[in-house]
């Protein structure tokens, strides 16, 4: 495929890339992604089929550009968006306000420190550089004794919801569990959040069993 050239745009499905090409576009984009977000335009186009796709509608092949630990697309609201690792304790910390949204009787100390534990890794989804969604994870082998990603945390700051963030960042974890070779991503979910439990059917994911606690 000729790479576009001048004003000329083009919309590319990324199964249409062998990995090694895709890792090449990947590292040119990366290297110029952020100083020159049109640039995700000639790759990505805006195609309204292979946007990204809000709560609910089905969901749909987008083009997208893989480099390491980062993911760039176009997402449904038209910006380019960019998922990388939060790995200082500063980026952590940007992200407690949006995790807190979810767990609102933590205190910003407490989320702080629990993005920051051993093998927890925070993912951060960046709409025209603001943060805009977080996700947590963690891989473990003791759910059906086999390997698997457990979600932890996944929150869309609420004036950001509705975008195609959500579904994004779930995708961006199932690929990058996938790479760890996990069978699995799974997650809890409170009985009566009957909404998630929905999205995430929308996306997939089977509800077989419950979590059962004792609060000591």
């Amino acid at each position: 495929m000729t790479p576009p050239r001048g004003n000329a745009t083009c919309a590319v499905d990324s199964s249409q890339f062998d990995s090694s090409l895709q890792r090449l576009v990947g590292h040119f984009v990366e290297s110029r992604a952020e100083d020159d977000p049109h640039l995700v335009d000639q790759f990505c186009g805006d195609e309204p089929g292979m946007r990204s796709v809000s709560r609910g509608a089905p969901r749909l092949d987008r083009p997208r550009l893989y480099r390491g630990r980062r993911t760039y697309f176009r997402s449904a609201s038209l910006h380019v968006a960019v998922i990388r690792e939060l790995e200082t304790e500063s980026q952590r910390r940007a992200a407690v306000p949006i995790l807190r949204q979810l767990w609102s009787d933590a205190t910003p100390g407490e989320v702080l420190a629990w993005t920051g534990e051993e093998e927890y890794t925070l993912f951060g989804l960046f709409a025209e550089g603001d943060l805009v969604a977080v996700a947590g994870v963690l891989v473990r082998d003791v759910l059906h004794h086999s390997r698997h990603a457990w979600l932890y945390d996944l929150v869309v700051d609420e004036p950001h919801r509705g975008e195609g963030h959500g579904t994004a960042l779930v995708e961006h974890v199932e690929t990058w569990a996938a790479e760890r070779d996990c069978e699995y991503v799974a997650l809890a979910s409170p009985t009566g959040k009957t909404d998630v439990h929905e999205y995430y059917g929308d996306l997939d994911y089977e509800q077989w069993g419950y979590v059962i606690e004792k609060e000591l």
